[in-house]
């Protein structure tokens, strides 16, 4: 059996909150016979990187360069597509730390 606990707050970002909620995941596993915390319905953060397609035309920049440096920096990704209006560019999962 186990104990379900709700940690919201409209005032707190999300980080904040999943701090809030590690500190109490170290307390907790400190108390006699809590063996396991779980965290549920955990929002994830997300950057969403939409580059103007005109800015890019006038800097002579591709999606594909715009990737690239994206992965010099050692940023996690998703796989699948980046879609610049007509233009695609693919990338692979990768499993490197975000910075």
């Amino acid at each position: 059996w186990g104990v379900f606990i709700a940690l919201y707050g409209d005032e707190y970002s999300h980080a904040e909150l999943r701090d809030v909620a590690k500190l109490y995941q170290k307390e907790l596993l400190l108390v006699q016979d809590v063996g396991k915390i779980d965290f549920w319905g955990e929002s994830k953060e997300a950057i969403y990187v939409e580059p103007d397609r005109d800015r890019m035309s006038q800097l002579g920049l591709s999606p594909a360069t715009i990737v690239q440096a994206l992965q010099e920096k050692n940023l996690a990704a998703e796989s699948g597509r980046v879609d610049v209006g007509a233009a695609r560019s693919r990338r692979s999962r990768t499993s490197r730390a975000c910075c």
